[in-house]
C-alpha cells in the first residue's frame, strides 16, 4: 500500500504547460510592443521620404525613380483641417502627370483608384489616407494636372511602393493570432496529459481495489 501511494504521488501530472502558456503569452505581448515602436518609426521615415504633389495643375514633381506609387492624402493647415473622404476625392479630383520632361517618350499617366483602406497616423498632426496609385516609367520631372471640382482641401504626396512598408494594424493581428494558437494549443496538450493521468491513475486505483476484494 505504501510502495503503491509513493509511486501514485511520483506520477502525479506537472504544469510545464501552464508555465509555458505564461511564458508565450508574455513573449506575445513583448512582442507585439516591441512591434508598434518598430512600424511607427519605420512609418516615420516613410512619411518624411514623401514627395509632395504641388496645389495646383502645370506645376512640376520630380519623381526620384521609376515604379509604383501610393498618392496619399493628408489634412492641410497642420491637422487642423479633417481630410475628405476617399469616396468623395475620387469623384470630385482629378488627377494626371505629363512627362517626363524632355523626354522622347514623354507619356500621359493616369492614376488609379486604391480601394484598400490603408491609413497612417505618426503623429497628431502627420496622418493620411492612401487614395491612389501610379506607375511611372522612369525618373524624371512631369507635370501634374489637378482639377478640384468639388471636394475639400487636401495635401497630396508622393510614397514610393503599394500602402505603408509596415502596417501595425496587420503585425498586430499576426503576433496575436500566432501567440493564441501557441497558448491555446500547450493549454489543450497539458489539459489532454493531465486527463489521461487521472484516468490512468483511476484505473489503478479501481483494479487495486478489485484485487483487494478478490483476496479471500
Amino acid at each position: 500500500m505504501g510502495d503503491r501511494t509513493i509511486a501514485l504521488r511520483h506520477d502525479e501530472p506537472r504544469n510545464w504547460w501552464r508555465t509555458g502558456a505564461l511564458v508565450v503569452f508574455v513573449a506575445g505581448v513583448l512582442a507585439a510592443f516591441a512591434w508598434v515602436l518598430y512600424a511607427m518609426n519605420d512609418q516615420g521615415r516613410h512619411v518624411e521620404s514623401f514627395v509632395h504633389l504641388p496645389p495646383r495643375s502645370d506645376l512640376p514633381v520630380e519623381v526620384p525613380a521609376a515604379g509604383e506609387y501610393t498618392i496619399w492624402a493628408s489634412a492641410i493647415g497642420g491637422g487642423q483641417v479633417q481630410t475628405p473622404p476617399v469616396d468623395e476625392m475620387h469623384e470630385f479630383l482629378d488627377l494626371g502627370f505629363t512627362g517626363p520632361v524632355g523626354s522622347d517618350d514623354a507619356v500621359h499617366i493616369e492614376p488609379v483608384e486604391y480601394g484598400a483602406g490603408t491609413r497612417y497616423r505618426v503623429d497628431g498632426s502627420r496622418y493620411g489616407v492612401a487614395a491612389w496609385t501610379v506607375e511611372f516609367p522612369e525618373a524624371g520631372t512631369y507635370i501634374v494636372e489637378r482639377r478640384n471640382s468639388g471636394t475639400g482641401g487636401v495635401r497630396l504626396s508622393l510614397g514610393e511602393g503599394i500602402g505603408m512598408p509596415s502596417r501595425i494594424t496587420a503585425g498586430l493581428f499576426a503576433i496575436g493570432a500566432l501567440t493564441t494558437v501557441l497558448v491555446v494549443g500547450l493549454l489543450s496538450t497539458g489539459w489532454w496529459r493531465e486527463r489521461r493521468r487521472i484516468d490512468d491513475m483511476m484505473s489503478t486505483f479501481d483494479t487495486y481495489g478489485h484485487d483487494r476484494a478478490s483476496v479471500p
